[in-house]
């Protein structure tokens, strides 16, 4: 059974047998005064139909098929047309009771069928749901990617990497110029010691040639190569204090070509951490945009969704659930019409009519919590952080939902009213009290939901009849 008739389908069952069986009970009446042909045919379409709504509550436990069943419960309905207008009493009776059976009958089949609809809705708004989380995600994390400002980090960057850059300049033109300052004392320590080994060769030569003269002429030459030999002391005393003066440079140089390995190092470096935050830049804009087409299928994905389950809503499932009321809005009529008729058991009738408003009532809350569960979503999706582009079509879609959730709730409500009412004028008191509580208990529910909705405080509902 449904979950319509969670607690009440097997006293119902019952009910439908007790009834069945009090049929039975009428038998010698229903053929009392069969002196006509229309007259026994109205007797054996009564008999016909109560055989085989027997055999439905025989076997409740195993129904059958649904299609089969629908169709027995429609043939029921119109094979007891004439019968219901008869005017015999107690065929009349009989056969109101048993349209009022076949009628809930197929109402109960035909809201399950609705349930079933429904459950499947439900579901896909559930995975609606998941799709607009999806893209809520989708769009946080491409914000959050491209939310920090990498402009200071990179200043800070550039600024150290120019000053490496005028440091690196600054010590390169130092060592350029001191490579020179060496490069011109060696050229001229080299020319001082080119011209102190000239003049040495040429006091050699002198001393030489001056073994071979006179004492007189040796005198005069030696004169000569004194002077000479002073020269190429002073070449030498020259290229000395040059050789000095390069030794303390060359250091000079050493220290500066650290320096230029120094900042050469951090210029690179510096380089490439700005070459890294370009590359993490890069990346953080490629993944935000995967991120936001991410997002934009999912958006479009979750649009064609809730237009397919809006357009089932207003199709299938509302024609269902139409169905199954007309069905239940039938039964009733039928038994209300049965109650007020002549020797008709008040008690049983009254029950009977609380039970179907009771259902008609659970099915009515059941197509409000679907509206409901619609109203919510696309709430959501109108409300949302990140507008949709569909924005205004879901505001739209959730005010009707909330209309038809009102409804529904009305008039669930007012179902539930009436199912009280019946319970409370039935004879069988042990038997009503215990619905008569659930019934308080489902109206109370009801009415807390619509004040909640119109934003005001509810009231208890009262167990009294109105």
């Amino acid at each position: 059974m449904n979950e319509l008739h969670r607690n009440q389908s097997p006293r119902r069952r019952r009910t439908g047998v007790l009834t069945l069986t009090a049929l039975i009970g009428l038998a010698p009446f229903l053929f009392a005064g069969c002196d006509s042909t229309a007259e026994k045919a109205e007797t054996d379409a009564i008999e016909t139909v109560q055989r085989r709504m027997e055999a439905i509550n025989a076997d409740a436990a195993n129904p059958g098929d649904p299609t089969q069943r629908a169709d027995l419960y429609t043939q029921a309905i119109a094979t007891l047309q004439p019968a219901r207008d008869s005017d015999h009493p107690a065929r009349r009776a009989a056969a109101r009771s048993l349209t009022t059976r076949a009628q809930a009958g197929l109402g109960e089949l035909q809201a399950d069928a609705a349930l079933q609809l429904r459950s499947k809705a439900l579901e896909e708004i559930i995975q609606a749901g998941r799709l607009l989380d999806r893209r809520a995600n989708h769009l946080d994390l491409a914000r959050a990617l491209v939310a920090h400002d990498p402009s200071d980090e990179m200043s800070h960057l550039r600024s150290e990497f120019a000053d490496r850059e005028q440091a690196l300049a600054t010590v390169e033109a130092e060592r350029v110029e001191v490579e020179g300052r060496i490069a011109d004392l060696r050229s001229r320590m080299e020319e001082f010691i080119d011209s102190a080994r000239e003049l040495r060769a040429r006091e050699n030569q002198l001393r030489i040639e001056v073994l071979d003269m006179s004492a007189e002429e040796r005198s005069s030459r030696m004169e000569d190569v004194y002077v000479i030999q002073r020269q190429a002391d002073a070449e030498e005393v020259r290229a000395g204090n040059l050789e000095a003066e390069l030794a303390s440079v060359s250091p000079e140089l050493n220290r500066i070509g650290n320096e230029v390995e120094r900042y050469r190092s951090q210029r690179d470096l510096l380089r490439q951490s700005m070459r890294q935050l370009e590359l993490r830049l890069e990346s953080a804009r490629e993944q935000a945009d995967a991120n936001r087409t991410q997002a934009a299928e999912a958006a479009r994905s979750f649009d064609r969704m809730i237009l397919e389950i809006e357009e089932r809503l207003d199709g299938p499932i509302t024609e269902a659930f139409d169905l199954a009321i007309r069905s239940y809005q039938s039964a009733i009529g039928t038994a209300r019409s049965n109650a007020t008729g002549p020797g008709a058991d008040r008690g049983v009738a009254q029950m009977t009519l609380g039970r179907l408003h009771q259902e008609f009532a659970a099915l009515q809350r059941a197509r409000a919590q679907m509206w409901e569960t619609l109203a919510a979503m696309t709430r959501k999706a109108a409300q949302s952080e990140h507008p949709l582009p569909e924005r205004d079509r879901y505001t739209a879609l959730t005010t009707r939902a909330e209309e038809l959730r009102r409804d529904a709730l009305i008039a669930s409500s007012e179902a539930f009213g009436v199912a009280r009412d019946s319970y409370q004028q039935a004879d069988v008191r042990g038997e009503a009290s215990t619905l008569i509580e659930r019934v308080v208990e489902e109206m109370n529910a009801l009415q807390q939901a619509m004040r909640e909705q119109a934003g005001v405080e509810s009231e208890p509902v009262s167990m009294l009849a109105r």
